[in-house]
């Protein structure tokens, strides 16, 4: 099993991400899916998912004792640069529920359940992204990753 080292701080936010997540996912449930449709178990599969990729990092990592704070990957209320790699346009997103998020960032915004958000979750600095909308496929690199609290 690889270790992979992290700040306190980084450590300590996806935790409390974790912890928010799990409420946002319940109250999503209840107010908006209250019945079971295809809707919710397609939501429920993708909350599950992004919940445990995060707990599966977060028993691989260490904790490195410094207060620096960089996500190590893109989360829930991420802004994040991406480049489209056919025209090389940088664009910057931020992340958000569809549901409950405020945005905190003056960045154009990407619905988590969007096709670009979804795409772009747990995705690392370099990693490619394939997004398909209804205008077409297109296909981005990851600059930067940050939390809107930086």
């Amino acid at each position: 099993m690889s270790n992979v080292i992290i700040s306190s701080a980084t450590y300590n936010f996806l935790v409390q991400h974790l912890v928010n997540i799990e409420d946002e996912k319940a109250n999503v449930i209840n107010e908006f899916y209250p019945d079971e449709t295809k809707e919710k178990k397609e939501f429920e599969n993708l909350m599950d998912d992004y919940i445990s990729s995060i707990e599966s990092f977060l028993r691989k990592a260490s904790n490195n004792n410094q207060a620096e704070f960089q996500l190590p990957f893109i989360t829930i209320g991420s802004i994040v640069e991406i480049m489209e790699v056919d025209s090389g346009e940088l664009s910057t997103i931020q992340v958000v529920s569809p549901f409950f998020g405020k945005t905190t960032f003056d960045a154009d915004c990407a619905s988590y359940l969007s096709p670009v958000g979804r795409a772009l979750l747990l995705k690392k600095v370099n990693d490619k992204v394939n997004v398909s909308t209804p205008i077409g496929e297109f296909t981005y690199t990851v600059k930067s990753i940050k939390h809107a609290s930086e």
